[in-house]
């Protein structure tokens, strides 16, 4: 419960957060003859970003989610706010009939790219909160292999999940904490099997930990 809680309040925060420093005074907005865009800019930026990460936070995370470094999604950040503060200092914060028609359509996707990959962040955080992560790598003769079957089995060998490598050989699996934290250690993840045609197969023992970094190398 804590943490649904968590997520509305973040979702709202899109919103709340820069709505709350344009209204103590901090106002960073382009100005168009002599009135503020940040009204417009709230708008749409925090509304798209909370529309994404609820999306994000209230289904299973993709593989895109969490097997891309967190590292990309804060240097998006960086250089959203690098593009919006250039224009901003460039034309001294005003988008009239003197500056280019583009400024206003730049700085806006610069602001939704901002709050979206904040979004994006935050939901990747609460997504290794929430779920017992379990992905990586399926390699045949050091190349990706795509169409591996990935089996997940608890300690009876019984299966769990089961899929398949994607195109860049990767797969993913994550299971919610509390749809098995109090299930008997026989019932919890305890193999992950890897089968390739022509290749064979392998199996992990688990030690019940996240892992998104897991390898399956395979050679003739």
């Amino acid at each position: 419960m804590p943490t649904e809680i968590l997520k509305v309040i973040t979702a709202a925060g899109f919103v709340a957060v820069p709505a709350l420093a344009a209204w103590v005074g901090l106002d960073w907005y382009f100005t168009k003859n002599g009135n503020s865009t940040r009204a417009i800019f709230i708008a749409v930026a925090g509304f798209e970003s909370a529309v994404l990460y609820s999306y994000l936070v209230w289904t299973e995370p993709a593989p895109g989610l969490i097997l891309i470094p967190i590292g990309w999604y804060l240097g998006l950040s960086v250089v959203a706010v690098a593009i919006y503060y250039g224009l901003y200092s460039i034309y001294d914060g005003k988008a009239d009939s003197s500056g280019p028609w583009w400024l206003l359509p730049i700085a806006l996707v610069s602001y939704v790219a901002l709050f979206s990959a904040v979004g994006i962040f935050c939901a990747a955080a609460l997504a290794r909160h929430d779920y017992l992560i379990l992905g990586g790598h399926v390699f045949a003769n050091s190349k990706a292999l795509p169409g591996a079957t990935v089996i997940l089995q608890d300690a009876n060998v019984v299966a769990i999940r089961q899929g398949t490598s994607g195109p860049h050989g990767r797969f993913l699996f994550c299971l919610k904490y509390k749809d098995y934290k109090d299930k008997s250690d026989e019932d919890k993840p305890a193999h992950l099997v890897v089968k390739a045609t022509g290749y064979g197969e392998q199996t992990l023992d688990l030690d019940g930990r996240p892992n998104e970094h897991l390898t399956f190398s395979f050679s003739h």
